[in-house]
C-alpha cells in the first residue's frame, strides 16, 4: 500500500494497481509481480519511498479468509491511559517516526497518530525505528502509555452484485437494464451507477 497526499497517476514495474481514498490520504494497492525477486523488491520500493509524492509503503495484509485485501492507512489511534501520559507518548512518538495528528474524545485523550513520510523500512532498505502502522500500534500498547492502540486499517467495500431486494429492478438509477421506469417510459440500458458492477 502506497500512502500519498494525491493519487497515484503513474506506477511503472506493478501487475496492477487500484485507488481508495481515506480521509485526506490517498491508498494506492499496487501488486507486484509474482516473479519479482527480493532485491527487485527491494529496489522497488527504495524508487518508491524516493518520489515525492509517496508517503510511506507498508505491505497489504489479507483477512482470515485471505479474499479480502486490508490497507494500514499509516495512522494509528491510540486511548492514552492517562492524559498525563500525553507529552511522554509525544516523545516516544517522535523516536518512532510518527506524529499527533488530531485528539478527539471529551479529554483529548484518544489521539490519531501518523506515520511520518517514508517511515516504513522493509528489512533490508535501511536504518528505520518501525516497519508501519501495525507495529506502531504494538509498540505505543506495550510502551504502557496507551490504553490500547489500534492500527486504522481500510477494507474497501466490493459490491457483492444485485441484492435479495424484490424491487431491486425498479431502482434504474442503480442498475438501468432498459427496464420501465413508469407512464410507459423505457430506461437507457447502463445508464446508471453501476451499483451491480
Amino acid at each position: 500500500v502506497l500512502r500519498s497526499s494525491e493519487p497515484l497517476q503513474t506506477l511503472e514495474g506493478f501487475a496492477a494497481t487500484r485507488n481508495y481514498r481515506f480521509g485526506d490520504l490517498h491508498l494506492t494497492v499496487a501488486i507486484l509481480p509474482a516473479d519479482l525477486d527480493a532485491a527487485s523488491r527491494a529496489a522497488l520500493n527504495r524508487a518508491l519511498l524516493a518520489r515525492p509524492d509517496v508517503l510511506g509503503v507498508e505491505p497489504v495484509y489479507l483477512d482470515f479468509e485471505h479474499t479480502e485485501r486490508v490497507l494500514p492507512s499509516g495512522q494509528v489511534v491510540v486511548q492514552l491511559a492517562s492524559v498525563m501520559d500525553r507529552p511522554a507518548l509525544e516523545a516516544l512518538l517522535a523516536g518512532l517516526d510518527a506524529d499527533v495528528v488530531a485528539a478527539k474524545g471529551p479529554e483529548g485523550d484518544r489521539l490519531i497518530v501518523r506515520l511520518r513520510k517514508g517511515a516504513y523500512r522493509e528489512a533490508g532498505l535501511g536504518p528505520s525505528r518501525n516497519n508501519g502502522s501495525v507495529t506502531l500500534a504494538a509498540a505505543l500498547h506495550e510502551s504502557g502509555l496507551a490504553a490500547w492502540a489500534e492500527p486504522d486499517l481500510v477494507v474497501p467495500i466490493r459490491p457483492s452484485g444485485v441484492p435479495n431486494d424484490p424491487l431491486f429492478y425498479t431502482q434504474w438509477a442503480l442498475n438501468n437494464t432498459g427496464q420501465n421506469i413508469g407512464n410507459g417510459t423505457m430506461g437507457t440500458a447502463d445508464a446508471d451507477i453501476d451499483a451491480a458492477e
